[in-house]
């Protein structure tokens, strides 16, 4: 015969259910942003690619992000060079730019974690310090068609999570840290 759940058991089986599904949903929304972060959102490149190692450096954690890897240190990156022509640095001729997600997402994040999504490119700063590199991933996070969409893609108003995006620097290439806050989505 089977056993009847008092309402307390119900309630409980219901939120362990509810939160299985966010965490669920919050994962997914956690790697397709890395993802679109590495390979561009609706054919449009987020990152900026040169080599293509900083839009490869992307990486989610419940961890800070440090700012530490050297492309000269990876030799599929490596073995790409640059020249300078026309007063920036671009590809040498027969070279093309490779972009490999680097960092693997092995973490089952839950919500309630903090969970930081970042670049471990070395020279990430001087990167996003151009105008015109930095405004493509300012429009990916605050913009139309970029995080805003997948939160109401991936979650329903009734298990949307708050997101606060926090912009950071101070990687090893920096003497300070500076922080702007958070912004709400």
């Amino acid at each position: 015969m089977a056993r009847q759940k008092d309402a307390k058991g119900f309630m409980r089986d219901m939120e362990k259910d509810l939160l299985t599904s966010i965490d669920v949903k919050l994962n997914q929304f956690v790697k397709e942003v890395v993802n679109d972060l590495t390979f561009g959102n609706k054919g449009q490149q987020v990152s900026p690619v040169l080599t293509g190692f900083f839009a490869s450096s992307w990486k989610a954690s419940t961890e800070t992000i440090v700012q530490k890897d050297r492309r000269e240190d990876f030799p599929a990156w490596a073995k790409i060079k640059t020249t300078f022509a026309g007063g920036k640095t671009v590809l040498a001729p027969g070279y093309s730019p490779r972009i490999k997600k680097r960092h693997y997402i092995p973490k089952k994040f839950r919500i309630g974690e903090e969970i930081n999504i970042g670049n471990t490119a070395e020279y990430t700063e001087l990167a996003l310090g151009r105008e015109r590199n930095s405004a493509r991933l300012i429009n990916y996070i605050l913009g139309s068609g970029g995080l805003d969409e997948k939160m109401n893609r991936i979650f329903s108003d009734d298990n949307r999570p708050n997101l606060g995006i926090k912009a950071e620097g101070g990687g090893l290439s920096s003497p300070t840290n500076y922080s702007d806050g958070y912004q709400d989505l």
